[in-house]
């Protein structure tokens, strides 16, 4: 799925599967990820390994958010655990030089 971005945020609305994907960001802040899904969903930023615990690889359970992490990510790597996962993120743009 290809991010969407306008002026100050970059977003990302996606289902994830269990073969993977990944969707170009280019954030320096993630300001939300939520797992809108059912299923654990595998999450890599900048490496492509998605096995959890592994290689930078996390774990986004069901109706998690994960917010307001300062991290610079060019690409996002995802995978559901099992079935598919709908989710979605939210960040700053890497040339937005604005304060947040």
């Amino acid at each position: 799925m290809a991010a969407k971005s306008v002026k100050n945020q970059v977003s990302v609305e996606a289902t994830a599967t269990t073969a993977g994907s990944s969707s170009a960001i280019n954030v320096k802040k993630i300001i939300w990820l939520t797992n809108d899904g059912a299923v654990d969903l595998l999450v890599n930023f900048d490496n492509t390994g998605l096995t959890a615990g592994t290689d930078g690889c996390f774990t986004v359970k069901p109706n998690e958010i994960i917010d307001k992490e300062d991290i610079k990510v060019g690409t996002i790597y995802y995978k559901s655990a099992s079935a598919t996962c709908a989710f979605r993120l939210l960040g700053i743009p890497d040339d937005d030089n604005s304060a947040y």
